[in-house]
């Protein structure tokens, strides 16, 4: 299925948004429509529609970022146990001996 639009560049877009159906589609197609007006109003997004993009899986959304609609998705920083032990120690301020313990475990 695909949904053809005019961008926010006033160019004439196409996503392709695979085999989903119909009512995939129309939903799709809305959220393109509320993005593009919302953006030509330079008003923000309904929450209704923030809600919708956040539940978009990671392959449509990426559609969307590759016609330009919407700015990519922040990776959150993997994080891993020992800076965590770490900062999480040094927030507490421990004792000297306590903390040679702390960082034992």
């Amino acid at each position: 299925m695909r949904i053809q639009f005019k961008g926010l560049d006033d160019k004439r877009r196409t996503l392709y948004a695979g085999k989903i159906s119909a009512r995939a589609a129309d939903d799709l197609r809305r959220l393109i429509e509320a993005i593009i007006e919302s953006a030509d109003h330079g008003v923000p997004l309904a929450p209704a529609m923030v809600r919708r993009l956040d539940d978009l899986g990671d392959d449509v959304y990426a559609k969307l970022v590759g016609v330009g609609l919407v700015n990519a998705r922040a990776k959150p920083e993997a994080l891993t146990l020992g800076p965590f032990v770490r900062d999480w120690i040094e927030k507490r301020n421990p004792k000297t001996s306590t903390a040679a313990v702390w960082g034992r475990a």
